[in-house]
């Protein structure tokens, strides 16, 4: 709803959200990301990335609505493996493989994830000889199957393809801003391990979900926070989580917690 923040002086605009599914992490983002937002999901090893982008995948299939879930690190049949022992996963949502289905906007209103694979210049059966052509490619599937979520896991694995940042960042903004005409929201997970790659991506991002993991007294712990969110008012304080076959887990407690707005 529309209203006036005091300690920022500025008009709140009410924006369609997408929840995330997972209840305490559309908590901490005070009720979702905006439509057509670009998230990027950062992470140590075994953190729970992929996991929350299934987690995520599914829960907006459930809702009627079409992911196109891009892999760049691992094959589709392996992601299916492992995603089989997770309790949010249907095997009936899943589509395997890039079919250009005829008009998708006239179907049965039921949604979708369709997995498709990157690698060694391999985007699901058509080739590309470079970084351009492969963002032409998602675009091209993003269209025809009137894809309203797209993930890219990671999008790491894109960034190294790239000898320019400069031509990164426009390439990315570029594809970014026709997929929010489209009302596209767009998911990326970005490994921590090169500072220089995920500062791009975080600067590209509208909202930045970081998750870390350590070890503790021998005991392994994961916490979550928003480092970014454009568009609504975010929870600052970080919340302890547990990733498992139920998907992410978030203890929360966002009593008297502080908020902040981030201006676009």
């Amino acid at each position: 709803m529309i209203g006036w923040t005091e300690n920022t002086g500025e008009w709140l605009i009410p924006t369609e959200l997408v929840k995330t599914g997972v209840e305490g992490l559309d908590a901490l983002l005070n009720g979702g990301v905006v439509r057509g937002s670009t998230v990027l999901i950062s992470g140590n090893y075994g953190s729970g990335k992929t996991l929350l982008s299934l987690q995520y995948a599914f829960h907006q299939a459930r809702k009627g609505e079409n992911i196109l879930y891009v892999s760049t690190s691992e094959p589709v049949f392996k992601i299916r493996q492992f995603s089989g022992n997770l309790s949010f996963y249907d095997e009936a949502l899943v589509r395997a493989g890039y079919r250009d289905f005829a008009d998708l906007r006239a179907g049965n209103g039921s949604g979708f994830v369709e997995f498709v694979e990157s690698s060694m210049g391999v985007l699901a059966g058509a080739s590309f000889s470079d970084v351009g052509t492969f963002m032409e490619q998602v675009r091209d599937m993003v269209g025809r199957q009137y894809i309203q979520h797209l993930i890219i896991d990671p999008i790491t694995s894109i960034a190294m393809m790239y000898d320019s940042e400069a031509v990164m960042r426009k390439d990315t903004l570029l594809m970014g801003a026709w997929l929010t005409r489209l009302g596209c929201t767009v998911l990326m997970t970005a490994e921590e391990s090169d500072p220089k790659l995920l500062e791009v991506e975080k600067y590209l991002a509208d909202c930045v979900i970081r998750l870390n993991t350590q070890v503790v007294d021998r005991k392994r712990e994961f916490c979550v926070s928003v480092e970014k969110l454009r568009g609504n008012l975010q929870h600052m304080r970080s919340q302890s989580y547990l990733p498992g076959p139920d998907g992410i887990m978030i203890r929360y407690d966002l009593a008297g917690l502080e908020r902040e707005h981030v201006p676009t």
